[in-house]
């Protein structure tokens, strides 16, 4: 897939601060763990792909970005030489132009084959994680002073929230005491997910969500 040039922002640095602009990307999807098992004398396999409740995905393989070099063309090997210290091989958030709100997380390599000073192109290849993540953590609180019923939206990855709790907070049935804890018995699915909340005093759920 192709779209105008875009800015790139590897870790803490937004390429074009090399003059470097992304003209072409490919993130593809993360692979689905299946789970299929033969039945003698039957036509169909039995699925147990969603047998613990939901799907698994491997990591994005063949990640690509094509970046084009619109600096002096004299620093072109400096410029490849930067990136490569930097970024070859080394764990790195990556945030795309074109979807500002998430970041990505793998690890990239400079291609040394399809880096081409006469085009003055860089082609970054790699493996990213399943799931990109919202750039910004997810926080709500509420004042409890009697019961209520509180809705939290959340992503596609399922993620226990932090709770931090002054006075005394139920969820659901479950007593909290002033503190901060995670609980694995409250789990944010895919969605909507809704808590009768009781008590008295406040409650504050951080979760970082995680989609596709």
């Amino acid at each position: 897939m192709e779209w105008a040039y875009e800015d790139v922002q590897i870790g803490e640095r937004k390429l074009s601060e090399w003059k470097l602009m992304l003209r072409e990307a490919s993130i593809p999807q993360p692979s689905v763990k299946t789970n299929y098992v033969e039945i003698p004398g039957s036509d169909e396999p039995l699925d147990y792909t969603e047998a613990f409740g939901r799907v698994f995905y491997g990591n994005r393989t063949g990640v690509k970005m094509v970046f084009d070099y619109i600096g002096d063309y004299r620093e072109f090997q400096n410029v490849v030489s930067r990136v490569a210290n930097d970024i070859h091989g080394v764990r790195k958030k990556v945030v795309f132009g074109f979807d500002p709100l998430f970041y990505y997380l793998g690890r990239l390599t400079v291609d040394p084959d399809k880096t081409n000073e006469a085009t003055g192109t860089i082609t970054l290849t790699g493996t990213m994680e399943p799931y990109k993540y919202r750039r910004t953590v997810t926080v709500k609180t509420y004042t409890i002073s009697e019961e209520i019923t509180v809705t939290l939206e959340n992503l596609r990855r399922p993620v226990v929230p932090i709770m931090t709790v002054t006075g005394e907070v139920t969820v659901n049935g479950l007593t909290l005491a002033a503190g901060t804890v995670q609980n694995p018995d409250i789990v944010l699915e895919s969605g909507k997910n809704v808590f009768t909340l009781s008590g008295s005093g406040t409650i504050r759920f951080e979760y970082q969500e995680a989609g596709l």
